[in-house]
């Protein structure tokens, strides 16, 4: 997703500074680190800093972007993912839906970065206590962390010495679909209150 996003809704800028809560399984992790550093060995981006909230202090122009969403999402009726794209359209004037699955129905995030870059990274030791990480181009295999924003930055080897950074894209990872447990479930015990124009499509019968 974050990807889709830096080329997609990107203006060709050379420095990018992304802002993310202190999430371990979604932000601040390995694989995360690990793509910014990918993103400044190619070439797409010369300085990256990516910026921690304290936590207790996650409050960002983000989050009311969910609040605008939420408070019409009350208001209407929801039987599928393409009405709830389309509330999410109609929130605000800077809520933008990008489903998964587009019209023609390929994919908008389907990379599997973790076999990509699992082979060549490092974790970051400590990682949790640290809330800056810089990238930058004349140091590229490198991160450089900082707890506070008052203190000296600590330069970190987040790229195995032997090696070689990796070419191309990675591979797609194909979408596994509901199971059979799964549509069972929704037809036994969603469809009910689904609206019939939406209930084939949102909780099918097979």
């Amino acid at each position: 997703m974050l990807h889709d996003c830096l080329q997609q809704q990107g203006f060709g800028e050379s420095r990018c500074v992304i802002h993310a809560d202190n999430c371990g399984g979604q932000n601040k992790n390995r694989y995360v680190l690990a793509y910014l550093s990918w993103r400044i060995q190619m070439g797409l981006h010369e300085e990256i800093l990516l910026l921690m909230q304290i936590p207790g202090r996650t409050r960002c122009l983000v989050d009311s972007g969910f609040a605008n969403i939420k408070k019409l999402f009350r208001r209407c009726d929801v039987d599928s993912l393409a009405q709830l794209a389309e509330v999410v359209d109609k929130s605000s004037k800077s809520n933008v839906p990008v489903p998964y699955k587009k019209t023609d129905g390929s994919e908008n995030w389907a990379f599997d970065w973790k076999s990509y870059l699992q082979l060549d990274f490092l974790p970051v030791r400590g990682i949790q206590k640290y809330h800056s990480f810089r990238f930058c181009k004349a140091d590229s295999s490198t991160v450089y962390v900082k707890r506070t924003s008052g203190e000296p930055e600590a330069r970190v080897q987040l790229m195995k010495r032997a090696a070689v950074l990796p070419q191309g894209m990675p591979n797609t990872v194909t979408l596994a679909g509901l199971t059979a447990e799964r549509r069972r479930y929704l037809r036994m015990h969603v469809r009910q209150y689904v609206r019939p124009a939406c209930s084939d499509s949102t909780c099918p019968e097979e």
